[in-house]
């Protein structure tokens, strides 16, 4: 998986440098079908000149900052918390299979524990980031269930590779 990421990832990393290989495609993602008011769903049809104008119309646009974000300390009150926490009584429980409440594997770093509502929860502890976390919900289903041959599989691959941190020779700055 890490050989094949590096391969992918390689013109990335690259991008900028004086040795860097000349990009060879432009990939436009584009839906087949949209809604038109009046008309419902219809095949979408672009042409080339149309992604070209749309390209040069976009350079000649003027780029402005993002406005700051005000990301709220907390998502719920601590008294609806407490309610919640009363109500639902939550807490990890043994896993069916070993009746142990929580699995470190010490390959990955991951510890695997399961909550009273079923939900697996699994982490590790990096030093990455100091003071930061992330969280990932993931859902069953969708492209995670296609088989390994399938398109899925390799979007679902290399979104893995480009969350998980370093592939090849690539640090986790450059994927």
């Amino acid at each position: 998986v890490n050989t094949v990421g590096a391969e992918v990832l390689e013109f990335i990393s690259d991008f900028g440098k004086p040795s860097a290989p000349l990009p060879a495609a432009i990939v436009a993602c584009v839906p087949k079908k949209v809604h038109i008011d009046g008309v419902g769903e219809s095949s979408f049809e672009i042409c080339p000149e149309e992604i070209t104008e749309s390209m040069k119309a976009g350079l000649e646009e003027p780029i402005y900052p993002e406005p700051e974000l005000e990301v709220p300390k907390e998502l719920i009150t601590q008294s609806e918390l407490e309610d919640l926490k009363v109500q639902h009584r939550p807490s990890f429980v043994p896993f069916k299979e070993d009746d142990v409440v929580k699995v470190f594997d010490n390959e990955t770093g991951i510890t695997q524990r399961r909550l009273s509502n079923g939900i697996s929860v699994n982490y590790k502890i990096t030093q990455n980031e100091a003071r930061v976390g992330v969280m990932r919900l993931i859902v069953g289903g969708g492209r995670a269930t296609e088989d390994s041959e399938s398109k899925g599989s390799v979007i679902v691959g290399v979104r893995t590779l480009s969350e998980g941190g370093c592939v090849g020779n690539f640090s986790r700055e450059q994927v």
